[in-house]
C-alpha cells in the first residue's frame, strides 16, 4: 500500500525575467521563453511530466489544466513540463517545434478581472497597446497568427471570467494554454490533470532500496532548513 506525501515544497518564486534560448548548433532555435527560475532543483514527477508535455502536443488539447491544493506543486510542475517541450525542440531539431513563438509564464496572483488578465498576458508576450482599439481586440489580433504555449498561474479566483480563455482559443487558433488552478475550469474544452501527492511507502524499506521521490524532497528540505 502507498501512503501520499505533499509535492514540492512551497518557495517564493522569482519574477519572471524575458531570454531567448540559444540555438542548437543546427536546425531550429529553441522558442523564447520568460519562465522564472525556481530557486530549487525539482524532485520527481518524471512519468507525469512526460505525459503533460506528450498531451501538450496532441492536436486535439488546447487547454490543459493542472488542478490541486495549495502547495502540491501545482506551479512547479507546470514549468517543468514547460521546460521539457522547450528541450524536445532542441533535440528533435528536424521537426516542426510545436510553440515555435514561444512559450510564455503569466502570473495571475496579482489580477482580479479579465481586463488585468488581457494586460498581463500582453506584458508576457512581450505586446505593446498601441490604438484606440480596445486591448481585448489588440491582444487577440496580435495572437490570431502566432503558435505559441500561455502558462496561466493560479487561476482560481479568475473562474468567473474564463470565458475570456474560451475567446482567445477561438481567436487565436495557433495558442494552447496550460493553467494551474485549485479549481476547474467551467469550459469543456479543458483537459483536466489532477495533481496527486508524491507517494513515499508505507513500510520500512530495504537497506538498499532507492529513495522515493517524497523521501528525496524531505531530504532536500532538511538541508536546506538545518535544524
Amino acid at each position: 500500500r502507498q501512503l501520499r506525501a505533499t509535492g514540492q515544497a512551497p518557495a517564493a518564486m522569482p519574477a519572471p525575467f524575458a531570454v531567448s534560448l540559444p540555438s542548437p548548433t543546427s536546425g531550429q532555435p529553441k522558442p523564447v521563453a520568460n519562465l522564472p527560475q525556481p530557486p530549487t532543483l525539482f524532485v520527481g514527477r518524471a512519468a507525469e511530466i512526460k505525459a503533460l508535455a506528450d498531451r501538450l502536443q496532441e492536436p486535439a488539447c488546447r487547454l490543459l489544466t493542472l488542478i490541486g491544493p495549495g502547495g502540491i506543486g501545482k506551479t512547479r510542475l507546470a514549468l517543468e513540463v514547460a521546460r521539457q517541450l522547450i528541450d524536445r525542440s532542441a533535440i528533435t531539431p528536424d521537426t516542426p517545434a510545436h510553440f515555435p513563438e514561444g512559450i510564455f509564464f503569466v502570473d495571475l496572483m496579482p489580477i482580479d478581472s479579465a481586463a488585468g488578465m488581457v494586460a498581463a498576458m500582453a506584458e508576457a508576450v512581450g505586446f505593446t497597446f498601441y490604438s484606440n482599439t480596445p486591448p481585448q481586440q489588440q491582444l487577440f489580433n496580435y495572437l490570431k497568427a502566432r503558435k505559441l504555449l500561455l502558462l496561466l498561474d493560479n487561476f482560481e479566483h479568475l473562474c468567473p471570467e474564463s470565458s475570456l480563455v474560451a475567446e482567445l482559443l477561438a481567436a487565436a487558433p495557433g495558442v494552447k494554454m496550460m493553467v494551474t488552478s485549485r479549481d476547474a475550469l467551467p469550459l469543456q474544452s479543458a483537459y483536466l490533470h489532477l495533481i496527486q501527492g508524491l507517494d513515499y511507502a508505507a513500510e520500512q524499506p530495504a537497506v538498499d532500496a532507492p529513495a522515493t521521490d517524497a523521501v528525496r524532497l524531505f531530504v532536500q528540505c532538511a538541508q536546506r532548513h538545518p535544524a
